[in-house]
């Protein structure tokens, strides 16, 4: 059983789009909601992303890919952290954490597509 879910978490980590269709399909099956089921696959794979994208830039550059992310969500973290009591004057963390999350998501794709593209143009 164990081995079965570490080879569905390969696959959906090696390519995060399919785990965000598998997710999204899987949550619209149990709650028949859109806006739930999109948002909880976007958190889903989010995880995956935060696996492909330390794969993918540890192939492209031979770097550590866990502190790029590691980084990248710390740097988010403080952004938002102080944007938010800037702008409200008081800390919300939840949704501080929400929005970490979800600006990370788009990060990430973002890193994902160009770290795959530039992965393909060094295999050629």
């Amino acid at each position: 059983m164990w081995e079965m879910f570490r080879k569905l978490y390969a696959i959906l980590a090696a390519m995060p789009p399919v785990g965000y269709l598998f997710t999204y399909g899987l949550i619209y099956i149990v709650t028949k909601n859109h806006p739930l089921a999109r948002l909880r696959a976007l958190d889903v794979t989010t995880l995956f992303l935060l696996s492909a994208v330390s794969v993918l830039w540890y192939n492209v550059t031979g770097g550590p890919g866990w502190v790029l992310v590691l980084s990248l969500f710390i740097l988010l973290g403080i952004s938002l952290a102080f944007a938010q009591w800037w702008i409200r004057g008081r800390f919300h963390f939840r949704k501080w954490l929400r929005g970490v999350w979800r600006i990370g998501f788009l990060l990430l794709s973002a890193l994902y597509v160009f770290l795959f593209v530039i992965g393909i143009f060094l295999l050629l």
